[in-house]
């Protein structure tokens, strides 16, 4: 690629924005926990001052005015302690710190995502057509986050195969592009947006009987609802655009039996192991 072109360009200030935006994401999970302690604490104090209750400590002289049987002055305050539990409660700081958690791994997701797609490390040219592993972050980001999530992957991995078709197609996809950009956008998006359904699908049938099994299934299935969908579409449009596909039968044929059967192993064989990592972050 031309570095100074403005598609370069382009590509460059999406990444580094996508990878920044990730870094923050981060930054604002890990220093959570401290803001709320802190938000808590400033709340209690002002809890404190309305009853007119002193203390050096702030925290244990709310501690004990509440906890203290014989307090005089806990009625004045008991409408404060209400609010107080009620926007504090273990349950609601547990599903925000979810939430958070899940906004930052859906940005480090996207980000590598965006990473694969414009860089050799995703994208493996065989000339005729690309090998991709890019499933493998939307199908571990499927199954960790779920399927609402996943799709929101799907759809980066989609938008990322479209411009590398606009910026380097590969020889298959370069004929279609010629005669219709739009059915290049479709075959680039709507397979990605399966592959978390498929794999979700298939995770939540198996993984009441053996969890590994159904991520190792649920793995290969996303893959190959992938590889399917790609080339299905592709050999359609080439049909429906008049283009004679006979000639490419066959090497769209190899590409899904080595190419297809490539990417479902690598997805079976990556996915597992960072599932279980992540999972016992989590825990």
């Amino acid at each position: 690629m031309n570095t100074n072109s403005n598609t370069y360009t382009v590509i460059y200030s999406i990444i580094l924005v996508v990878v920044v935006a990730a870094v923050l994401a981060f930054a604002a999970m890990f220093l959570k926990p401290m803001q709320d302690a802190n938000v808590k604490k400033d709340t209690i104090g002002q809890i404190l001052t309305a009853a007119t209750v002193e203390g050096d400590d702030i925290l244990a002289t709310y501690q004990q005015e509440i906890e203290s049987a014989n307090y005089s002055r806990g009625e004045r305050f008991g409408v404060y302690l209400d609010a107080l539990n009620e926007n504090y409660s273990a349950g609601e700081l547990a599903m925000k710190n979810k939430n958070l958690n899940n906004f930052v791994l859906l940005a480090l997701f996207v980000a590598l995502i965006v990473l694969l797609g414009f860089t050799p490390l995703g994208l493996i040219p065989l000339g005729f057509i690309n090998v991709t592993i890019l499933c493998v972050p939307v199908i571990v980001g499927t199954l960790f986050m779920g399927w609402k999530n996943g799709l929101i992957l799907g759809l980066a991995f989609g938008l990322t195969s479209f411009i590398s078709a606009l910026i380097k197609p590969s020889a298959l996809v370069a004929t279609l592009m010629a005669a219709s950009p739009l059915c290049v956008a479709v075959m680039s998006i709507l397979p990605r947006l399966c592959v978390p359904l498929a794999a979700w699908a298939m995770y939540s049938v198996l993984r009441k009987d053996h969890e590994n099994i159904a991520t190792i299934v649920a793995s290969v299935a996303g893959s190959i609802t992938n590889t399917v969908l790609y080339l299905g579409l592709m050999l359609l449009f080439y049909v429906m655009n008049g283009i004679d596909a006979a000639p490419v039968l066959g090497l769209i044929g190899g590409t899904a039996l080595i190419a297809g059967s490539c990417e479902a192993i690598a997805a079976a064989i990556l996915c597992t192991p960072i599932l279980a990592a992540l999972r016992r972050v989590r825990k």
